[in-house]
């Protein structure tokens, strides 16, 4: 039998955005201070993925959005 191995929650990773914000203060696993350090968290976070995907033969991945923002 063969079976499918998926990465079924990464990231999670939120900037607070003054009068975009769904709720209170937002909510993510990790906050990020600014633009640059969300942006390198993601790229890292994403390349994480990728070498799980190369050394333990992963065939998917989802990423985890948390609703912290709204659009105005």
């Amino acid at each position: 039998m063969k079976r499918v191995a998926v990465d079924g929650e990464h990231g999670g990773f939120g900037l607070k955005t003054p009068d975009h914000m769904w709720f209170g203060d937002g909510f993510a696993y990790e906050m990020t201070p600014d633009k640059a350090t969300l942006t390198r968290r993601y790229a890292e976070n994403q390349r994480d993925v990728l070498r799980s995907a190369n050394t333990c033969g992963i065939s998917g991945s989802a990423y985890t959005r948390s609703p912290m923002s709204r659009v105005s």
